[in-house]
């Protein structure tokens, strides 16, 4: 479910990862857990999202490189494991974020959607005239 207008368009998702730890994170024994992978379809991910029980909620959020929300979705204190299928197929080109953020800390996930840019084969080298060619014709 995206909140905004999306644009449509054949895209390819090129997924890098970075992580965000806040640093008292790192004391917590019960640490955040999240995975994001590509599906077997193109354009879709999923979110795989472990919460420590002692946390209350998690907030999950994907946002664009404006930081404009196109989904989120709160985990409550009783769920501690949600799985997501994110489908971008119509979504602009651009960078987009995952972010999972509870009351000790935040982890992200940044990734690209990006359109193929396809270029015309050209030979090496071409033969051009002048002038179109004179053709001689003898014998009529």
């Amino acid at each position: 479910m995206l909140l905004n207008t999306i644009q449509k368009g054949a895209l390819i998702l090129f997924v890098s990862v970075s992580s965000l730890l806040s640093s008292s994170a790192q004391a917590v024994q019960g640490t955040l857990e999240m995975a994001v992978f590509p599906a077997k379809a193109p354009l879709k991910i999923w979110l795989v999202v472990v919460k420590p029980a002692t946390d209350k909620i998690a907030r999950i959020e994907l946002v664009n490189g404006s930081q404009q929300a196109l989904y989120v979705n709160n985990l409550s204190k009783k769920e501690q494991r949600i799985n997501q299928l994110f489908d971008l197929s119509e979504v602009a080109d651009g960078t987009y974020t995952i972010r999972v953020t509870t009351g000790t800390e935040t982890v992200e996930k940044t990734f690209k959607v990006q359109t193929p840019v396809v270029e015309e084969q050209m030979t090496k080298r071409s033969l051009t005239f002048a002038q179109e060619p004179k053709v001689a014709v003898s014998g009529l």
